[in-house]
């Protein structure tokens, strides 16, 4: 019979895992835009190791659909890989160290399930960890668990995966202190309403903003001209000069071949917005298969 010594590794081995709050954040967020169906949400932790020391910075979900009465779980193989590819390209020293999920409605960490997902990211990086949130508030808090799996071979035959509790810190900055600082204080204070610091304007907006600018900058550059002709403006050589050098960059076009051009370029532009607005729809439809599925 198999001893109980051998299923668990020493403390001297174990790692360490140091989870940032915008990681936390993260599994929160995916687990609030949950499918309707699912009970729980997994997804892929990554960041960097040093000194046996794991510190997770990011993380993404990943859409995965599984069964509660037996042990099957499918996930999107294909999305978690076209995500982590996103990712590489923002941050190329980031890895995938392991996988995240959330408690079940009853409050369980680790599930019959859990086993076939951790082969499937032993798949993907060396010795994943696994850490689970408590999303039930069982004790009046929000915990984390962090675990490493050993698998259970006998012959050529996995048989399953024993996970053991590992150490886990959540590290903050100085900026996602003071932020969850204020963001803990204003629940105390009382609701006074809302009130728009700030707006970002559409693209209409935005254009129309620009060209309205642009209009009032060569006015000012012909009264200027034409004050200096008159002789009622003091002329300036250092303007007189600027002026010159742009004229001369600028390209001489009839108005009809400037309209065409223009013309041209909107039509890019509308383009654009509506491949974007079409990608969007893509991904809402997608996404709504999924949870139908």
């Amino acid at each position: 019979m198999m001893s109980q010594a051998a299923l668990t590794l020493s403390d001297d081995v174990l790692p360490t895992i140091k989870v940032r709050a915008t990681a936390v954040l993260g599994i929160l967020n995916s687990y609030g835009r949950r499918a309707e169906k699912s009970s729980r949400v997994i997804g892929t932790l990554l960041g960097v190791t040093k000194d046996n020391c794991i510190e997770i910075t990011e993380v993404f979900g990943v859409p995965h659909h599984e069964k509660s009465q037996e042990i099957y779980v499918a996930i999107d193989k294909d999305y978690h890989k076209s995500m982590y590819n996103f990712h590489r390209i923002v941050n190329r020293k980031t890895q995938i160290v392991g996988w995240y999920t959330t408690t079940t409605p009853e409050g369980a960490l680790i599930i019959d399930n859990s086993s076939p997902i951790h082969d499937f990211y032993s798949n993907e990086c060396n010795n994943p960890v696994h850490i689970v949130l408590d999303t039930t508030l069982s004790g009046d808090n929000m915990g984390l668990t962090g675990f490493v799996g050993e698998a259970v071979v006998v012959g050529d035959t996995t048989l399953a995966t024993v996970f053991q509790e590992i150490k886990v810190d959540i590290c903050l900055t100085k900026a996602e202190t003071a932020c969850l600082y204020h963001m803990v204080r204003g629940q105390s204070d009382p609701w006074k309403g809302s009130q728009i610091t700030s707006h970002i304007s559409n693209e209409a907006a935005a254009l129309k903003a620009s060209m309205l600018r642009l209009v009032s900058l060569i006015d000012n550059v012909l009264e200027f001209v034409d004050g200096v002709v008159d002789g009622k403006t003091p002329p300036v050589t250092d303007v007189g000069v600027v002026l010159a050098d742009l004229l001369g960059t600028l390209q001489s076009m009839k108005p009809q071949e400037f309209n065409s051009l223009f013309q041209g370029k909107i039509q890019d532009m509308l383009m654009v917005s509506y491949l974007t607005t079409l990608t969007q729809t893509q991904l809402s439809i997608a996404e709504k298969l999924n949870s139908i599925i």
